[in-house]
């Protein structure tokens, strides 16, 4: 993987939602080259308090309501992280199915899941062909056996269907304000009240097929959620929240079965997706996001760069999009800087796979053999089954002398690999290098 030691970058862990972008690729400028340090990027910062939003409860005998069953709580998640900075816990999407009953014993199993310290209930009726909304905040403490939810507001609007962004917008507010004792002014008031779209009904059939994407109508229904968001989409172009819905999509169909209609070729349409959805909203962190992981999965990592760098001054706590922004930097060829962003993920997570991951490549494009063989000590003590690490750090002990060791960690090799007739002349090397020359015969012979 570089000219100096043959690393492997290997693949991030699961929560990743970026890979970790291969070496050695393009004109990569020296590690440590990089002498200016923009002063704007914040140091990794402790997590604001985390929520969770749990699909609403359709209380009318209308099934043409049933869009709020995840549009509602997709909105209200939306909004909290935009407005007051809070940290969602649901992923791109932020609302799964299935539906959790509003009581103490599933509100708390539901927070402990998410690990949050907030949870978001609610449900919606229709009272003489009105719209009414209900939220509640729960506010989860205690942590195992000992954790318990309790409500600490609720909130509840009724009037016209149309106007149900006024509506919801006005409930998350209120919810905030009384149960967080979050200041709720103008400002404020006017974002948690602004319509997604221009047509209520383009954010109808947006939350539908989010409800089918996520499964909170009993499954998963690929078709449907493609034919809802692709007709949310039509109706309203301009709306981010859905386009970027849209790429979502396409971005599971691009790994799902052909019979469910997935084709890679999606892969490319979500990116394209992503990027009109950012373009659309430059502000909307969730827009931001996908569209930095659509142009990292497309190899475009000085687009990725500047979008990942816009995210971690959003989200100085945002530990994926830091490591993501760390790999993008080490990627274009400022090792220096990327040193910096993946030195705080390590410090913040030592179990960071892939951030270690290319802090090796980052010290052996330096030469820096004492930091690299630190670095790949710790990799493969944590990743004992990466015979590609091994191999590395053979080599690694090799370049300083310590044959003995190299030999050990060549022979853990060859436990698995018994047939690697390169890989047993190269422990006979090294235990000739040693100087045990009847090892080395052992393992020529």
């Amino acid at each position: 993987m570089t000219a100096a030691y043959g690393l492997a970058t290997g693949q991030p862990a699961a929560e990743d939602p970026l890979p970790v972008p291969p070496a050695g690729t393009g004109n990569v400028t020296p590690a440590g080259s990089s002498v200016v340090e923009s002063s704007d990027i914040p140091l990794l910062a402790p997590s604001p308090a985390r929520f969770a939003v749990a699909p609403f409860v359709n209380h009318s005998e209308a099934k043409a309501w049933d869009w709020l069953i995840a549009g509602a709580p997709f909105e209200i998640a939306e909004k909290t992280e935009d407005v007051f900075g809070l940290e969602p816990t649901g992923g791109p999407l932020h609302v799964s199915g299935p539906i959790i009953e509003p009581e103490v014993e599933p509100v708390t199993a539901f927070g402990l899941e998410r690990d949050a310290q907030w949870v978001v209930t609610g449900w919606i009726d229709r009272p003489n062909w009105q719209l009414r909304i209900a939220a509640t905040l729960w506010k989860v403490t205690g942590k195992g056996k000992a954790a318990t939810a309790v409500v600490a507001a609720e909130a509840q609007r009724t009037g016209d269907p149309k106007a149900y962004h006024q509506l919801l917008g006005e409930a998350i507010g209120q919810m905030w304000s009384k149960g967080a004792g979050i200041q709720v002014d103008l400002a404020r008031s006017a974002k948690l009240v602004r319509p997604l779209a221009n047509d209520v009904y383009a954010v109808n059939l947006m939350s539908r097929g989010l409800g089918h994407l996520v499964g909170v109508f009993g499954k998963v229904d690929l078709k449907a959620a493609e034919h809802d968001l692709e007709r949310a989409v039509f109706i309203d172009p301009k709306c981010p929240e859905a386009q970027r819905l849209v790429g979502e999509l396409y971005q599971v169909l691009a790994t799902a079965d052909p019979k469910v209609g997935g084709d890679p070729k999606f892969a490319a349409r979500a990116a394209g997706k992503f990027a009109y959805a950012n373009d659309l909203a430059p502000d909307n962190i969730g827009a931001l996001r996908a569209a930095a992981t659509g142009a990292t999965k497309a190899g475009k990592h000085e687009v990725a760069r500047d979008l990942l760098r816009k995210l971690v001054i959003r989200k100085p706590w945002d530990l994926a999009a830091r490591f993501s922004f760390g790999s993008a930097l080490w990627q274009t060829g400022d090792g220096n800087r990327a040193e910096r962003q993946l030195v705080q993920v390590i410090k913040q997570h030592p179990e960071h796979l892939p951030a270690r991951r290319v802090m090796a490549l980052i010290y052996a494009s330096r030469g820096d053999t004492s930091k690299l063989l630190g670095e790949l000590e710790s990799i493969a003590q944590r990743a004992p089954a990466d015979l590609d690490v091994k191999a590395d750090l053979a080599t690694a002990y090799g370049s300083v002398g310590k044959w003995d060791r190299a030999s050990t960690t060549l022979e853990q090799i060859a436990a698995v690999q018994p047939s690697n007739l390169p890989l047993i002349v190269r422990i006979g090397d090294a235990r000739r290098y040693h100087g045990d020359l009847d090892g080395a015969l052992q393992w020529y012979a």
